[in-house]
């Protein structure tokens, strides 16, 4: 577009350009990024998509405007759309984080396999510094890996012959790792009771119960289970997150 026709759009949508000027394709596709993701984080969906396609017609070579679409799409719960532009910007950028979000995306549709993969090699991709930067992402994706491995087995019927099983295992390794990035979240702590009392480790249920205790507006349930749990004798044991 010529500079009257990237003058029209601005105004068009009512855009004010503060500190200069947009005199090109591509400085008017990355503002369009910004108000894209202003607009996401405002829950305004519509608008937000609006002006990343714009962004993307714009300038093919507006790489992050990828990125932002498969956030778009996620957030719409079209999760195939999201990770094929997850995908695409990937290609491009070769990245730790789409590899995540692509593994979220793949969890959503229950495609535990490919979801471990990604998810698993978006980790390892995060330099130290992405993952100090991030670490409540970090958690996220710990949570998200742990809830695969516990999905995989019932918790409500099993035998005797199964309370060794790897998932199980791999699910409280996760759980812990995620928690020691984010203790307060007590749903988790809730499932990794269960996890314990598959186990029969009742005393580190005991421990995580009260924990989530400390994380919660409504303890009531919580501390009835405490409360039953010690008038039985069971006494907390201490888990090293």
């Amino acid at each position: 577009m010529d500079q009257k026709e990237i003058d029209n759009f601005l105004e068009e949508n009512k855009i004010r350009v503060q500190g200069g000027n947009i005199s090109s394709n591509a400085e008017l596709s990355l503002l369009l990024n910004s108000i894209a993701k202003d607009e996401l984080k405002k829950e305004n969906v519509d608008k937000a998509k609006y002006f990343i396609n714009k962004a993307i017609n714009f300038d093919h070579k507006n790489h992050e405007a990828l990125f932002i679409k498969g956030m778009i799409c996620r957030h719409e719960m079209k999760y195939v759309e999201a990770i094929e532009s997850f995908k695409n910007y990937n290609k491009i950028m070769n990245d730790g984080l789409s590899l995540i979000y692509i593994g979220f995306c793949y969890a959503e549709l229950f495609d535990s396999n490919n979801a471990l993969d990604y998810l698993n090699k978006g980790e390892k991709s995060l330099s130290e510094e992405e993952k100090r930067n991030d670490e409540l992402l970090l958690s996220s994706v710990y949570e998200c890996i742990g809830n695969i491995y516990l999905n995989r087995e019932n918790l409500l019927e099993f035998d005797e012959s199964d309370k060794l099983k790897l998932n199980y295992k791999l699910a409280v390794r996760n759980f812990k790792k995620s928690l020691k990035l984010h203790r307060n979240n007590h749903e988790l702590l809730n499932k990794l009771a269960a996890c314990y009392y598959h186990f029969e480790d009742e005393g580190r249920a005991l421990y995580c119960y009260e924990e989530a205790a400390k994380y919660t507006y409504d303890k009531s349930a919580y501390l009835e289970v405490i409360e039953e749990m010690k008038s039985m004798g069971i006494t907390s044991t201490y888990i090293e997150f």
